[in-house]
């Protein structure tokens, strides 16, 4: 029989901290947005698109993501509003 496998590290939260969201989808923004939303660093947690944008007051545009950052097809939708 498999066992399954123990994590020997707390897995890392990936939930959204301000509404909960299971796995929000992965999206990097540029610094000076991750500060204008209220965070010190990229390790303050793990946010939605949508809370995001209420955090920031306005609509979230491409320019806000870093192009160096990895982008979920999630975010892209919500940019678009598919």
């Amino acid at each position: 029989m498999i066992q399954p496998i123990k994590w020997r590290k707390k897995q890392p939260p990936r939930d959204c901290i301000d509404c909960g969201k299971s796995n929000p989808g992965f999206f990097w923004v540029k610094e000076s947005v991750w500060k204008e939303a209220g965070f010190q660093n990229y390790n303050d947690g793990i946010i939605c698109l949508s809370c995001l944008a209420k955090r920031l007051k306005r609509t979230i545009v491409p320019e806000d993501f870093d192009d160096n950052g990895p982008c979920s097809n999630d975010a892209i939708l919500f940019m678009y509003n598919v």
